[in-house]
């Protein structure tokens, strides 16, 4: 994280995916040297739909899995 940092100028976040309850936590930070910056609360859990992290999550997931994470997390108009 610290290279992509470096490498970017902006911060990286390593997100965990909790299956059970379509949710992400943030459980590490490397902050941007910039000034302006966004900083997501590390252990804070939040909807998979909600955030860059939980829609890459969610684009990486397939099929059914994808929309069980989607109807967990209150999607409306979600395909069976």
């Amino acid at each position: 994280m610290r290279d992509l940092t470096a490498r970017s100028g902006e911060s990286a976040w390593l997100a965990a995916y909790d299956e059970a309850g379509a949710r992400i936590a943030y459980i590490a930070e490397e902050a941007s040297p910039n000034p302006s910056r966004y900083a997501a609360p590390l252990g804070r859990g939040e909807p998979v739909t909600q955030g860059a992290c939980g829609i890459a999550i969610l684009a990486a997931l397939h099929g059914a899995e994808q929309r069980r994470a989607l109807r967990g997390a209150g999607s409306p108009q979600v395909a069976r």
